[in-house]
């Protein structure tokens, strides 16, 4: 990273801390990259996030620091989030986020989907590639847009 550059700022939405363990490396990797900060964990809600500390370790077997929490439902979540500009939101859990979340960041909220999206929608990402007898499936990281049935492939 040159003395010019800024970290790419991140922050995780989950809707729980229970990382299956290639999401647990995947931000392992993130928080030990030079050139990225993770700055915040974001949950839907406070009885989510266990609220005592204020902060959750990203338990692994290397450190990756500890990251303030903050959830939805507290007063002034969104503006709280807006003030820490992030450049990305990255999240595991399809679900329905609040629109104005989705805009917050400057590159928006990322997820990984699993699964063939263009043919196969639905539950149970890649059963139906099995099902069918497909020899292939998909992993794609995706930019979650306000309509869940669309997305922007960011890589596949």
């Amino acid at each position: 990273m040159s003395a010019a550059s800024q970290p790419i700022r991140c922050g995780l939405l989950a809707a729980s801390t229970a990382y299956e363990p290639w999401a647990r490396q995947c931000l392992v990797e993130l928080a030990t990259r030079a050139d990225v900060r993770p700055s915040v964990l974001v949950m839907p809600r406070a009885a989510d996030a266990l609220i005592g500390t204020g902060t959750r370790t990203i338990h692994t077997d290397e450190p990756a620091g500890d990251l303030p929490v903050l959830t939805l439902d507290s007063p002034g979540a969104l503006a709280r989030i807006a003030a820490l500009e992030l450049d990305f939101l990255l999240t595991w859990d399809d679900r329905d986020w609040p629109a104005e979340l989705l805009t917050l960041p400057k590159l928006g909220v990322w997820r990984y989907q699993f699964g063939d999206w263009v043919e196969l929608r639905g539950a149970a990402a890649g059963f139906w590639e099995v099902y069918t007898g497909r020899p292939v499936s998909v992993a794609m990281l995706a930019r979650v847009l306000p309509d869940r049935s669309e997305v922007i492939a960011l890589r596949s």
